[in-house]
């Protein structure tokens, strides 16, 4: 039982997030920052999140999690921002929170922000061509 258990979870697919909608918006010192708006599930546990970088290189993300779920589980938001464009060297940038626990049919919340000197360097260039993609991740 518990191998055909074990093969079960090996071979869950992957969650797929729903598409994020990026809104212009003003940061608190007013510079010009992006939020990407989202949802995902993946094994009865599903959520919102917000995702926001600005022009001085700092960004947030911020997410909930339902987990349907009778047992507990481990939860963290990951967004990937990707400047592709017309760039010769296209690139990506994976931010996270760190991972949180939600007990059996509750709800919680995580975030985390910093800052990236790439989003701080070439936002003004590139941020009417940036998408995000934000996941929630299990376990």
């Amino acid at each position: 039982m518990a191998a055909a258990l074990g093969a079960t979870l090996i071979a869950a697919p992957p969650a797929h997030a729903d598409p994020t909608f990026k809104i212009p918006t003003t940061g608190p010192s007013g510079e010009l920052g992006l939020l990407f708006l989202g949802s995902d599930d993946s094994r009865g546990v599903d959520g919102a999140v917000q995702f926001t970088v600005y022009e001085n290189g700092n960004w947030e993300v911020s997410g909930g999690a339902y987990n349907s779920n009778i047992a507990g589980r481990w939860y963290r938001w990951k967004c990937d921002l990707d400047f592709h464009a017309d760039l010769e060297y296209p690139f990506e940038i994976g931010l996270q929170t760190g991972r949180e626990w939600v007990p059996g049919r509750k709800h919680r919340s995580t975030s985390s922000s910093g800052y990236n000197a790439t989003i701080d360097q070439l936002f003004e260039d590139y941020w009417n061509q940036a998408t995000a993609d934000c996941d929630i991740v299990i376990g």
